[in-house]
């Protein structure tokens, strides 16, 4: 480390206090305790001010302070010192301090299990801007958290700037291949009525007809304007998450435009991590999550409702160059998500359990926005849902479809879907144990959705008392066998 400053004014070192803070620390520091060698410094220092300026004695002080704490590799106890020692620093000299500290912090989390070379990423990222550097997949995140992105296969295979598998790969991409799924849109959602009657009356998925364009020519020439106001922000509820997200695709798919989806989820080590995941932005790296959205697009917000707030002072325990950084990082994710509320060529959608709140930080973030509330399936949406399972699923077509649609009743899309899931696996399994095709039964089927409905609802007793009879039945039919033989 170079010299401090010693270009002040500086006063004579008499005080009492601080010539026996200084002994004492001596005193640690000969019997091998670093630390508190650092602290004793450190009280030497405070008590060697004089009139507002410190002694040339209380500036070695703090300097031996210094040094100690860094070769005892204590992070938090070093920025302690520095927070005392940086206003008499030459940029020179602060510079050099701050490296030693960002040293210190790396180490301290690489004793935790993290990868120094992400850290080190992360941090100059985070020095560059989001703009300038990639960002590595995986990294260090928390509550004041900054995105690990990466990219989606382009939605047009047939795209000349898209890589030949699909994907956009001029930066770091996840190791696990991300399940694009199936291209979903408003009309061939299946399931959502009334959901999809709502969304369309906002003019999503209406781009593009002769009778929308006529109605926006015709509208814009009545009212003066040039083209259709922005859309407000678009907050999709419904009783399972899985329900909303769904739904959430589909119109961020009948959108036709690139998309930058955003997600809170948790790591191995119990941090939240906030997963960016861009699509159909071909040649985009995903650290430039502005351009995707540049001329326009959509910004997904998955289960908004379990998001905390930016709380870049949770990360005290970790030292102040990744507290600053993941603070940083956290706002520049939150600036870009305002910018596309205000954008008027981006939709912003986010989605949330209809049971549970968002958080008033996030609420005046969309604002102003619209609320979509998706029902219950009605017995219309649920007879078609059980027909598309059926015609995925042949094995299921000798079940009685208009019982499965009354039984089902008060059950999300999810839960359904799910029920049928079961039921084929454990059919499936079957046929492999026993060398032979064996169908889905009723009682199976009816038994999975049993386990979806609620134990006190009338289609539960129904369940129950049906699986009952099913029974007896069988048993019926085995004993008049066992007759006849």
């Amino acid at each position: 480390m170079t010299e401090l400053n010693d270009s002040l004014p500086q006063p004579s070192f008499e005080s009492d206090s601080a010539r026996l803070f200084l002994r004492q620390a001596q005193e640690a520091q000969t019997n091998g305790n670093p630390q508190m060698a650092a602290h004793l410094y450190m009280a030497a220092f405070d008590a060697g001010e004089q009139e507002g300026h410190p002694t040339q004695e209380a500036l070695r002080s703090i300097r031996e302070a210094w040094s100690l704490a860094c070769s005892a590799k204590d992070p938090s106890l070093a920025e302690h010192v520095f927070q005392k020692m940086e206003p008499y620093l030459s940029p020179v000299e602060a510079g050099e301090c701050g490296r030693q500290l960002q040293d210190l912090a790396f180490a301290h989390l690489e004793k935790l299990g993290l990868d120094r070379e992400q850290l080190e990423d992360f941090a100059r990222a985070l020095e560059d801007g989001l703009d300038e550097m990639p960002l590595a997949a995986n990294m260090f995140e928390g509550p004041g958290f900054l995105g690990a992105a990466f990219a989606l296969p382009s939605l047009d295979k047939s795209d000349p700037d898209a890589s030949e598998d699909g994907g956009a790969h001029d930066g770091p991409v996840a190791e696990e291949t991300v399940d694009l799924g199936e291209q979903l849109g408003l009309s061939t959602l299946v399931g959502y009525g009334e959901a999809v009657k709502a969304a369309r009356g906002f003019g999503i998925g209406r781009q593009g007809t002769v009778e929308y364009e006529q109605l926006v020519n015709m509208l814009n020439e009545r009212h003066g304007f040039t083209r259709p106001p922005a859309m407000d922000s678009l907050v999709i509820r419904a009783e399972a998450r899985e329900d909303a997200s769904r739904f959430a695709q589909a119109v961020a798919d009948e959108m036709g435009t690139p998309q930058v989806r955003m997600r809170l989820e948790d790591n191995l080590q119990g941090y939240s991590v906030l997963s960016v995941a861009i699509r159909g932005g071909a040649n985009t790296h995903p650290s430039k999550l502005a351009s995707v959205l540049e001329k326009g697009g959509v910004l997904l917000l998955e289960d908004l409702d379990l998001w905390e707030p930016p709380a870049p002072d949770s990360f005290d325990d970790l030292g102040g160059i990744i507290r600053a950084s993941v603070g940083r990082g956290a706002r520049e994710t939150m600036a870009l998500i305002r910018r596309a509320v205000e954008h008027p060529a981006v939709l912003v959608v986010a989605t949330t359990c209809v049971d549970s709140s968002v958080d008033a930080f996030f609420v005046d973030l969309l604002t102003p926005f619209t609320v979509l509330d998706i029902s219950l399936p009605t017995e219309a949406d649920r007879a078609d849902i059980w027909g598309e399972i059926m015609r995925e699923h042949p094995s299921l077509r000798t079940v009685d479809r208009g019982q499965l649609v009354q039984l089902s009743r008060g059950m999300p899309r999810y839960d359904i879907y799910m029920a049928a899931r079961e039921a084929l696996e454990e059919a499936y399994r079957q046929g492999l144990a026993e060398g032979r095709y064996v169908p889905v039964s009723v009682e199976n089927l009816l038994d999975k959705l049993a386990a979806y409905q609620d134990l006190e609802s009338e289609e539960y007793r129904q369940l129950e008392d049906t699986v009952v009879a099913q029974f007896r039945e069988d048993l019926a039919n085995l004993e008049n066998l066992l007759d006849e033989e």
